[in-house]
């Protein structure tokens, strides 16, 4: 069937952020955008905002317009850290730049490449954490605090955690 004008209105208030605020708008305000709500009360906007949301055709419209968004919004990120790291590049290529610059540059280039991270995971696999008590586990992280290597980044605390119970310092 397609939707009316004011439901495409609607639909694309809800996915476009308020200009004057920069945040994503409530039902409420985006039913104001798109339909008449002089003399309405602000429980009557609600319902009819909710009501028209509902709606399966503005809402798949919402969905659709959501992933445009998400997909211009993946583009332009995609698009400044090229940027970015074309500059960083550059830096690191140009012989007037200072020392330091290059060496900060070069590492910024290097942790986007992933070649270094400053912080280290341990997953201990299911079979191993269901059969090994709280106090194993954390034996066990300690043994790996205690081997980490002199030049590795210090750390500082560590927690063994579980769904069922209190976590525990280590």
């Amino acid at each position: 069937m397609g939707l009316t004008g004011k439901q495409e209105a609607f639909a694309r208030a809800v996915v476009e952020l308020d200009p004057a605020t920069g945040k994503s708008r409530s039902l409420s305000d985006a039913y104001r955008i798109a339909y008449t709500v002089a003399g309405s009360k602000p429980a009557t906007i609600w319902d009819e905002a909710s009501r028209v949301r509902a709606h399966p055709e503005v809402s798949q419209r919402i969905e659709e317009l959501q992933g445009a968004e998400e997909r211009l919004r993946e583009r332009n990120q995609g698009s400044r850290a090229r940027g970015v790291l074309s500059r960083l590049n550059s830096i690191c290529d140009d012989p007037d730049a200072p020392a330091a610059a290059r060496v900060a540059a070069l590492r910024l280039i290097g942790q986007d490449a992933g070649l270094w991270s400053n912080k280290v995971e341990v997953e201990l696999s299911a079979a191993t954490s269901e059969s090994a008590s709280r106090s194993e586990l954390a034996a066990g992280l300690r043994e790996i605090l205690k081997n980490t290597p002199s030049d590795a980044p210090r750390i500082l605390s560590a927690e063994v955690v579980s769904d069922s119970e209190d976590s525990e310092k280590v």
